[in-house]
């Protein structure tokens, strides 16, 4: 599931974005500058993950986010790093998909 600028979403993954925005406010996750795109992706070993494009005029990232729901004795985790930096969201758009096959293995 992919969130952009310009999508129609569904009701379940409206649901999916709210969860995500509440643990989002929880951890005090930093994004900076604006949200343009969120694509929410599985990996063997975890269903919760995003990539994000933001940024603004001239600078935009991609960022991964992982989270890990808290199970038995084992608190949250939610991480956010940076995996590259471009000049437009267009340079960036383009490599968010080869970074997410490399993170799906």
């Amino acid at each position: 599931m992919g969130v952009n600028d310009y999508d129609y979403h569904s009701l379940s993954d409206l649901r999916k974005m709210l969860e995500c925005e509440e643990v989002a406010k929880r951890h005090g996750l930093y994004i900076p500058g604006r949200v343009h795109q969120i694509n929410f992706f599985s990996t063997w070993f975890n269903n919760n993950n995003a990539t994000v494009i933001c940024g603004e005029h001239g600078s935009h990232e991609i960022r991964v986010v992982i989270h890990e729901p808290s199970q038995g004795a084992m608190p949250e985790i939610l991480e956010n790093e940076q995996i590259d930096n471009f000049l437009n969201y267009g340079e960036a758009q383009n490599r968010n998909f080869s970074a997410e096959d490399g993170l799906k293995g």
